[in-house]
């Protein structure tokens, strides 16, 4: 008897430890509307439109990025999966480490400080 009480006990530890926390939030699928905009760090700031569609752990900008997401704790990590010339300026694609704050119907990402290099922010409201 002791000894299936502690096969229990380790079996339900395995799968504890063995779960996967990557905080994923299906609520977050659907269709966001809203602005991007980059500030300099002097201050000067550029804003667009933007369209940006969730579906599963896929994305799609109407601006620039489409590719694969995941969040973990307070960010979202983007994975673009187009290829780009080396012209401009790759923090105007959707990609890499954002920070997000998630509300009822509304999403800002943010990535940069704006202390050295440019901030980008999407502030998206969801679409009915």
């Amino acid at each position: 008897m002791k000894l299936y009480k502690i096969m229990i006990l380790l079996l339900t530890m395995s799968t504890m430890i063995g779960c996967e926390n990557d905080d994923s939030d299906d609520t977050i699928s659907g269709t966001y509307q809203g602005t991007f905009t980059v500030t300099d760090p002097e201050g000067q700031t550029f804003t667009e439109d933007v369209t940006v569609i969730f579906s599963g752990n896929q994305y799609s900008s109407s601006l620039r990025g489409s590719g694969s997401y995941i969040q973990k704790s307070k960010t979202m990590i983007f994975s673009d999966k187009n290829i780009w010339t080396a012209e401009f300026d790759w923090g105007l694609i959707l990609n890499g480490v954002y920070a997000y704050e998630f509300g009822k119907n509304s999403l800002r990402l943010t990535k940069g400080n704006g202390e050295q290099f440019p901030t980008y922010q999407y502030d998206l409201v969801k679409s009915e």
